[in-house]
């Protein structure tokens, strides 16, 4: 929920709104507009580090064992790759960092294992209009092609 501030007389009313809707480029736009920052990031990375050292399945998941369906991921390695590309100047804003420590935290596949930072969660991009998009192989051995929910093709 978001809370709407309005000021009048010297006082303030909030208001509950449930929903409330902007453009998706707005937003987007938005999200792009917050600047980066070099020293909060590895202030951020550092206390990662540590707090991740907790995970049970940190140390085997860069060498998962036999018959692990999912694919390897090293949380460490993933760390210091973010790290060395802020130190280089490879982010232009603080949501393209967000945005690779979000894949670094889905690369472990364990709905347990989440990071909740402020610019991946204050949007939610919804299509109201077209519906929900689900893939479907018609004949079960056919590349999965894409379709709207509920339309008929």
């Amino acid at each position: 929920m978001n809370d709407l501030i309005s000021f009048a007389d010297g006082w303030f009313q909030i208001t509950i709104v449930s929903e409330f809707k902007i453009p998706a480029h707005l937003a987007h736009a938005c999200l792009l507009s917050v600047p980066f920052n070099l020293n909060s990031t590895l202030r951020l990375l550092d206390g990662l580090s540590y707090f991740w050292d907790s995970q049970s399945t940190k140390g085997w998941l860069p060498n998962p064992p036999k018959g692990y369906d999912l694919p390897p991921t090293d949380l460490d390695a993933g760390l210091d790759k973010i790290r060395q590309k802020a130190l280089s100047g490879g982010y232009t804003g603080e949501y393209m960092f967000q945005l690779d420590l979000h894949a670094l935290v889905a690369s472990v596949h364990d709905d347990h294992f989440y990071l909740n930072t402020d610019l991946i969660s204050i949007f939610s991009f919804i299509r109201y209009d077209v519906g929900s998009l689900v893939s479907l192989s018609l004949k079960g051995t056919d590349f999965p092609r894409l379709y709207v929910l509920g339309r008929s093709h």
